[in-house]
């Protein structure tokens, strides 16, 4: 589950397809908590401790959200490119990405979030798992830089004498230029 704040207020902003929050059905996308075992929580990190806190029993007060978010059917999808959730840094939890390989076929269930969707592999079973976007992967791989290129000392000596030949062409015509430029001028 995802809760960010907006106003003051604790806001369920995603819900792990198959994970436990969304197989018990009792919290929603839009739904807003006041308090967890009695204790108001009105930022994300007094959310944080007032979990980690308890460890029986969880009790939280809402506001529930009077929209209806009907649970997603999946979209298959091919992978073009490979991901490790370990090396992501935008990732909110690295335990919570999903890895796969150029090729695998992926059951994507929510691609309302424009930086993360869920998804797992075809046939798998259990919660869903985030992956890049396809606008946060392009916005990545414009980022990509080219290797650095390798100096080769005997290209560089080309390279040399090619600009030191452009130098050249340059003087001759920049003196013939000058000198048509004086016949015109006269």
């Amino acid at each position: 589950m995802t809760v960010r704040c907006e106003n003051g207020k604790l806001v369920v902003a995603r819900i792990m397809i198959g994970g436990l929050v969304d197989k018990q059905g009792m919290l929603h996308i839009g739904d807003v908590i006041t308090q967890v075992n009695g204790v108001p929580v009105d930022t994300v990190p007094a959310l944080q401790a007032a979990v980690q806190a308890q460890m029986d029993t969880l009790t939280f007060t809402i506001i529930p959200s009077w929209i209806d978010h009907p649970k997603p059917l999946p979209t298959y999808m091919k992978a073009f490119f490979y991901y490790d959730p370990q090396y992501d840094r935008l990732l909110p939890s690295r335990s919570i990405g999903l890895a796969f390989a150029k090729g695998d076929i992926l059951e994507v269930y929510s691609v309302n979030d424009d930086k993360f969707w869920q998804a797992r592999h075809l046939g798998a079973t259990g919660a869903a798992r985030l992956i890049p976007s396809l606008d946060l992967q392009e916005i990545r791989s414009s980022r990509i830089r080219a290797p650095p290129i390798s100096v080769n000392p005997a290209k560089q000596k080309k390279s040399c004498d090619f600009l030191s030949l452009r130098r050249r062409k340059k003087l001759i015509y920049g003196d013939q230029l000058e000198t048509i430029g004086k016949n015109l001028a006269h």
